[in-house]
């Protein structure tokens, strides 16, 4: 018997729901009165420090002052040396784990600037929290999520149906993706492509999005007209 395709109201995955949720939370927190996020936000940094204390072998010592309550502008600053010098002191240790933290990937850098940082992120709490916010972008930047976009990252190339994301996917129809791969390409050549793609919204980094504007100025002949760049993965600096 073939299954019975349910139009309205959209049954979301257990996933799905969540990241939902979460946002809800988040833009609630963005409403509310400064003195209520005062209280939630020192709240959880207590619990984050406390964690931080119990779990982490590095963070044991230097976060031995801290108790109750403190400014968050006086912990100590975490600088990349410190990650490329105590990088396992850094996780969690066995038992000490957050709750959907249990599963983790560890993420690098290139290295392109030296040595690479590696930071270990607990799965799935990590995607759930990242899912959150990007549904936060959305609202923020009024972006439609039912047009193409183009996508210029370190990526396999083509065309990706759905290409909003599963949450966004799930929650009604969505446009495609067409990406790049911003490692193979120079940003003349990403250019020429951009320039053939109708899709109005384009994700990239910061540097090549500030390289194909700085081409785009150049190229006085021709235009194309975007409706919003985001960016990801790096600083984005004044220019």
């Amino acid at each position: 018997m073939p299954m019975v395709e349910v139009v309205f109201p959209r049954l979301l995955s257990p996933f799905a729901a969540q990241v939902g949720q979460l946002a809800q939370q988040f833009a609630a927190f963005e409403r509310a009165p400064p003195a209520q996020q005062a209280q939630l936000r020192d709240r959880q940094l207590s619990a984050m420090v406390m964690h931080a204390k119990r779990a982490c072998p590095y963070w044991r010592e230097r976060l031995a002052p801290f108790a109750g309550q403190f400014n968050f502008a006086d912990l100590p600053v975490l600088t990349r040396s410190d990650l490329q010098t105590h990088a396992a002191a850094l996780v969690a240790e066995p038992g000490t784990a957050l709750p959907h933290t249990t599963h983790t990937v560890v993420a690098q850098t290139s290295g392109s600037t030296g040595t690479p940082v590696s930071v270990t992120k607990g799965l799935p709490l990590f995607n759930l929290l990242y899912q959150a916010q990007y549904l936060r972008l959305h609202a923020w930047h009024a972006l439609d999520a039912t047009q193409d976009l183009l996508v210029v990252k370190d990526l396999p190339e083509g065309v990706q149906v759905g290409g909003w994301g599963q949450t966004l996917s799930e929650a009604g129809p969505t446009g495609r993706a067409w990406s790049k791969n911003l490692v193979a390409h120079d940003a003349e050549e990403i250019w020429e492509w951009v320039l053939t793609q109708p899709a109005p919204y384009l994700f990239t980094s910061p540097s090549m999005a500030l390289r194909l504007a700085e081409i785009a100025r150049a190229d006085s002949r021709r235009r194309r007209h975007l409706q919003a760049v985001v960016t990801f993965g790096e600083v984005v600096r004044a220019e």
